[in-house]
């Protein structure tokens, strides 16, 4: 069903001239890729003869040609009775009374639109790629302590690694919303923490900016606009295996970047740690530590020496 701004129904993926697969989902139908906003069974996408039907007890499921459940909408003990796409995108499952019982704004898939607001003990998880909505290696977690934090998580293991960015909002009740005019903060009761994007300086390549304070959380933060190398670098997008063979690595000592690990990988020595990083399209320096060696955010267990990769053309 399409309404407005946007569609409900299944998406189709062709995986190869002869098969496609399915994902129940909701999407921007003006905009020119549609994006995907929330969908159903990102982790199990449906084949071609899939079907969304109300079961026995009037339960929305998703079943297979099988008949094997992919996907059923939780109805919190009432029974269903019609779902509905709002003009904001929400997806939202009625009772006989026309309550509702469920709605997709609660239970977020890798999105937040405006007008939406997410309570505490709610995350967002990336998907792997655009034709790949299964679980990705990011997620961001605002959490029952009040706390807004992004992880990296270990894939397939699913550990989380020390959070990259937090907050620090914790102690209270919290809120994530995001405005109808396209502001998202963070909201405490009775009061409002805006919080902009501080990153973390790098020392010896554009700037020194400070010390940071691991225990304060205070200090060593640049402005808005962050640091940045002054050399341009190949990513996940453009070119990064065509150029990775100009990579260097140069030797930093007493040198750190904590919290910023986003992968754990063990038993690997020096020469595979580089090799991790080269690999990896989203490194940018590795880190020993305590024979914990940190490789573009990637945490890898090695040799106790300290290095650091900065990739330059």
């Amino acid at each position: 069903m399409a309404i407005c701004e946007f569609s409900f129904g299944f998406r189709r993926f062709q995986i190869n001239e002869k098969e496609s697969q399915f994902l129940l989902a909701v999407w921007f139908t003006k905009t020119k890729d549609q994006t995907i906003v929330w969908s159903a069974n990102g982790n199990d996408p449906a084949p071609q003869g899939s079907t969304l039907t109300q079961n026995s007890s009037s339960a929305f499921v998703l079943n297979d040609p099988n008949g094997k459940e992919l996907w059923k909408a939780p109805g919190n003990g009432s029974k269903s009775s019609c779902a509905a796409i709002l003009d904001n995108g929400n997806l939202v499952i009625l009772d006989e009374q026309y309550n509702s019982i469920w709605e997709s704004f609660k239970e977020p898939t890798d999105t937040i639109l405006p007008g939406q607001i997410l309570s505490m003990n709610t995350t967002l998880r990336s998907h792997q790629s655009i034709t790949n909505y299964s679980y990705g290696r990011f997620q961001l977690s605002l959490q029952l302590d009040g706390n807004l934090v992004l992880y990296s998580i270990n894939m397939p293991s699913e550990v989380l690694n020390h959070a990259y960015f937090a907050t620090m909002t914790m102690f209270w009740e919290s809120q994530l919303i995001f405005t109808v005019v396209g502001y998202i903060r963070t909201q405490v009761v009775e009061a409002v923490l805006q919080h902009g994007d501080p990153v973390q300086g790098i020392p010896g390549i554009t700037d020194i900016c400070g010390v940071f304070d691991a225990n304060t959380f205070v200090g060593g933060f640049c402005g808005l606009n962050g640091c940045k190398p002054d050399f341009p670098l190949p990513n996940c997008d453009n070119g990064w295996e065509e150029n990775k063979g100009q990579v260097s690595f140069v030797r930093l000592t007493n040198m750190d970047w904590p919290f910023t690990d986003y992968s754990l990988v063990q038993g690997a020595n020096e020469t595979q740690c580089k090799q991790q990083c080269l690999d990896d399209c989203m490194c940018v320096v590795a880190i020993y530590e305590k024979q914990v060696a940190i490789v573009g955010r990637r945490s890898i267990l090695c040799p106790t020496e300290d290095i650091a990769q900065i990739l330059r053309e």
